[in-house]
């Protein structure tokens, strides 16, 4: 990785950075300096990139740990950022009341995950343990938050393959965005609770979760139909927490 990817700043283009509210568009491989524009961009590539990974033509390992979404988030964004595959070194948050895991924290709860999954009986799980093992999974997951940007597609890539394990399959097209924004949210840790709480998420997941008619078969990935979802930043802040 390139020196200085540890400050906050240096993820962004110099002339598009708005220190007051700390967003900028950040760097990328189009060099595009138009956030609309780089939206497009971005949303065509990983398109691109994911439709290789369902028809088998990149090999992922699937390991479940940190490797496999380094992989994954490699593949998508190996053509938008320069840091594709690389986990984030510098502290970010949603809000006034939540942040995420701090880049020293990422290896080891992403291993505790790791741990979660390899503890579950995937292959013979009924519904009702799936939709909790997954939406549990998934919350802490995104708690951690291990990439700068694209947390939501890699995350959505890996739950994926997570289910192809079981006798379920998840359809992302059954959640609206709003929806999924919304319980992963209410999920979070904030106040005195420390650890994050799937259960805003359980709807959700049960909405999505649908029985695999070819268990394990590599099928297209299914997702939220959000059209291009990032700007060239994803609302998150960092610099004041440093």
């Amino acid at each position: 990785m390139e020196p200085g990817w540890e400050r906050w700043e240096s993820y962004f283009y110099p002339e598009t950075y708005d220190p007051e509210e700390r967003l900028g568009v950040l760097r990328n491989m189009f060099d595009e300096r138009d956030s609309t524009v780089l939206r497009f961009l971005e949303y065509d590539a990983t398109r691109h990139r994911m439709r290789e990974i369902d028809r088998g033509v990149v090999s992922i390992p699937q390991t479940y740990d940190l490797d496999h979404l380094r992989g994954i988030h490699r593949h998508l964004f190996q053509d938008v950022y320069g840091w594709a595959g690389e986990i984030r070194d510098v502290r970010i948050r949603k809000n006034e009341d939540s942040e995420f895991a701090r880049p020293r924290e990422i290896p080891t709860m992403v291993e505790e995950v790791h741990e979660f999954i390899s503890g579950v009986s995937w292959q013979t799980i009924d519904r009702r343990s799936f939709v909790n093992s997954i939406a549990t999974t998934f919350a802490f997951l995104n708690q951690v938050h291990p990439f700068r940007e694209g947390n939501g597609r890699t995350g959505q890539a890996f739950l994926r393959d997570v289910a192809a394990q079981s006798p379920f399959q998840l359809d992302y097209s059954q959640i609206s965005r709003d929806l999924w924004n919304n319980a992963s949210a209410m999920s979070s840790p904030r106040g005195d609770r420390r650890l994050p709480d799937p259960r805003p998420l359980l709807p959700l997941f049960h909405a999505a979760t649908k029985p695999d008619v070819v268990p394990n078969a590599r099928r297209p990935r299914t997702t939220m139909d959000t059209g291009p979802v990032t700007s060239g930043y994803d609302g998150n802040r960092g610099p004041e927490l440093h």
